[in-house]
């Protein structure tokens, strides 16, 4: 039986158990657990999920499963799952198993990449990629920022440099894509997070800057006051696109780097990626890495930014973006 259960919510599940007769199990007085684990090597099937088995008429072999929105909250993947009953001492038998699948935020996304590229691999390995694209788009394609030295003003507003990214792929650029805090540059060097006390964050593109409203004034008195964020070189709605296809690229990347020719062979069902003919060996694997980071390596041109932030207070009445070109000696 294949189950599906969204990451994070509540669901009840029910079996009738039968038989090869297809005659009901007599379950009276009996008990049972649910149990969901991954089949991937090491892991030595550890149970993931662990629920007790509600038997709703035992001489029907009808059974439920409630979990609630804790038990659902672990990494999306498909698990295998058993129904295991207690008959006796050193007597638990396995009287129904299949799969469930733990359905995440990224499951529609890893569909689209699966289906546009001809994918055929499983949730476990096509997340590991895209988590590997998630931590590659800020080194390469953002400029990861720090504002030093700031501080908010009588409205309790600290300005940074516009595009700010969705640095942590929700979907939204928002406060949790900007950390604030403040540290002492002396003994006892105190370090205090202050993401905490956001409490809005407005982007006005037209001048080039975004405001954060903080709770109250800072830096606190002996404290330096830092703004770390992503920023590119465009607004994000129009970036999304560009930030759309590398994620694909680095998670076609992951995939040809790590696996193993054969199971990229089992794995991939298209033989053309972007109009590359895919051949599965280790000479034209190696090659199709590199036309993967020419791609790359392309598209990251449309986002990187040429400009730097140059904010050191509120004095700068125009915009805080100034450009900022360094030409080698040897042009």
């Amino acid at each position: 039986m294949r189950l599906k259960i969204d990451y994070g919510k509540a669901k009840v599940f029910e079996w009738t158990l039968v038989d090869d007769t297809n005659t009901a199990i007599d379950l009276t007085a009996l008990t049972g657990t649910f149990s969901a684990f991954l089949d991937v090597p090491g892991d030595n099937g550890v149970a993931k999920i662990t629920q007790a088995i509600t038997i709703v008429d035992a001489t029907a072999g009808q059974v439920s499963v409630t979990l609630d929105d804790t038990q659902s909250a672990v990494i999306p993947a498909i698990y295998l799952y058993d129904l295991t009953f207690v008959y006796g001492t050193d007597d638990n038998r396995v009287l129904n198993s299949g799969t469930i699948q733990i359905i995440g935020d990224d499951t529609i996304r890893l569909n689209e990449i699966k289906c546009k590229y001809g994918l055929g691999f499983d949730y476990y390995t096509m997340k590991s990629a895209l988590d590997y694209a998630h931590v590659q788009i800020p080194l390469n394609a953002f400029s990861n920022e720090t504002g030093t030295n700031l501080y908010t003003d009588a409205n309790n507003i600290i300005p940074i440099c516009n595009y700010v990214m969705d640095s942590n792929f929700d979907g939204t650029v928002d406060e949790n894509d900007i950390e604030v805090y403040e540290y002492m540059s002396v003994s006892p060097y105190t370090t205090n997070d202050l993401s905490s006390n956001i409490t809005s964050v407005n982007f006005d593109h037209p001048s080039g800057r975004t405001y954060i409203t903080m709770d109250d004034t800072y830096p606190t008195t002996n404290f330096t006051l830092d703004v770390k964020y992503a920023r590119a070189d465009k607004k994000y709605s129009d970036a999304i696109l560009t930030i759309d296809y590398l994620e694909e690229l680095f998670v076609l990347k992951q995939l040809f780097s790590t696996m193993e020719i054969n199971k990229l062979h089992r794995g991939i069902t298209s033989r053309s990626i972007n109009g590359v003919d895919i051949s599965f060996d280790k000479t034209a694997i190696d090659e199709f890495i590199k036309t993967l980071d020419i791609w790359i390596y392309n598209e990251t041109l449309k986002l990187k930014p040429f400009k730097v932030c140059n904010l050191s207070g509120f004095e700068n009445s125009g915009s805080p973006l100034t450009r900022n070109i360094l030409i080698s000696k040897k042009y």
